[in-house]
């Protein structure tokens, strides 16, 4: 019996016939729905279902965050924008605070200045007297004109 079980060969293992039969079935059902699906008396009435569902999803939604604003309770959106703005101010403490415990640090760069308009102060004389000249078309101030004087109602 050991001479029969070391000159014997390996058994071979019953997989390959139903992995090759699993394969068959596959390739035969995957052309079957891939004819089925791509007919189009299936095509649109599935495809108008899908979409009426997709509808009915967003209209919900929509319902949904109408009675939350009537409400007063915040919608996920609105959550999540504050939670983005929470984290921001909280990395800016961490900024502020790491810099108050360390005062060595040097401070952040500011962004360079544009640069504006000279002040009157900075400007020649000759440009602030042409200045004042045109501000009237004479060049010099109107003299302000006096009330006109309104009759007296005659009494009946």
């Amino acid at each position: 019996m050991a001479k029969a079980a070391a000159g014997a060969k390996p058994r071979q293992s019953a997989k390959p016939l139903p992995q090759a039969l699993y394969d068959a079935l596959a390739r035969s059902s995957a052309v079957q729905w891939d004819g089925l699906l791509r007919n189009p008396w299936l095509l649109r009435p599935v495809s108008l279902y899908v979409n009426g569902v997709l509808t009915a999803l967003e209209r919900a939604r929509a319902l949904m965050g109408l009675g939350l604003r009537m409400m007063n309770v915040p919608t996920r959106e609105e959550i999540a924008a504050l939670d983005r703005k929470l984290t921001a101010l909280h990395d800016r403490l961490d900024d502020l605070t790491t810099r108050l415990v360390q005062p060595d640090a040097p401070p952040p760069k500011r962004p360079a200045r544009t640069k504006t308009a000279p002040k009157a102060a900075e400007q020649p004389a000759s440009v602030q007297a042409s200045r004042r000249k045109s501000a009237s078309p004479s060049g010099r101030k109107r003299a302000a004109r006096p009330p006109a004087e309104v009759p007296p109602e005659s009494a009946p």
